[in-house]
């Protein structure tokens, strides 16, 4: 794979040249159109093997997420979960709360209403930056596996989103 982005690169480099010490005015040259590498025929002393085609599973954050209808908070709700997808923590001025004297961020599931799981299987995060009134109700609870929970009545009920 290598090689073929070096020949690539090789067969470039001419055009690139010619370009960078152009004069102005003068019309740049037509960009090489690189070679198609022919792959040399497999040895007869050693046995071709099939190289295995793994699909890559699709990333938490390519995945679909169901949205509320209610454009403001679906928008906050998507930037909450992409932050989480990316980095494990909520964006900046949104909170992570958690039972007192308990890991931060880590949701109990004490209430039993989501699918039970070891503990430590569920991450919460606030769905809004704390207001004047404090964090409000609005909740959102992450899955190991991508499972994302919408909670609008502080883990009283749940949607799931993905």
């Amino acid at each position: 794979m290598l090689a073929l982005a070096l020949v690539g690169l090789a067969l470039t480099l001419p055009s690139l040249r010619s370009r960078l010490s152009g004069t102005a005015g003068e019309a740049p040259a037509a960009p090489a159109r690189p070679a198609v590498p022919v792959s040399p025929a497999p040895s007869p002393s050693a046995p071709e093997s099939p190289t295995p085609t793994v699909s890559p599973s699709p990333s938490p954050t390519a995945r679909t997420l169901t949205a509320l209808g209610r454009p403001r908070l679906d928008t906050q709700i998507r930037k909450v979960v992409d932050s989480m997808d990316r980095t494990g923590r909520p964006p900046r001025g949104v909170e992570q709360g958690g039972r007192q004297g308990r890991e931060r961020g880590v949701f109990q599931n004490l209430e039993r209403r989501l699918p039970a799981k070891p503990s430590g299987y569920y991450r919460e995060s606030d769905v809004w930056p704390r207001g004047p009134s404090g964090r409000g109700a609005e909740r959102l609870v992450f899955g190991r596996e991508g499972e994302v929970y919408y909670s609008k009545d502080h883990y009283r009920s749940f949607t799931r989103l993905r």
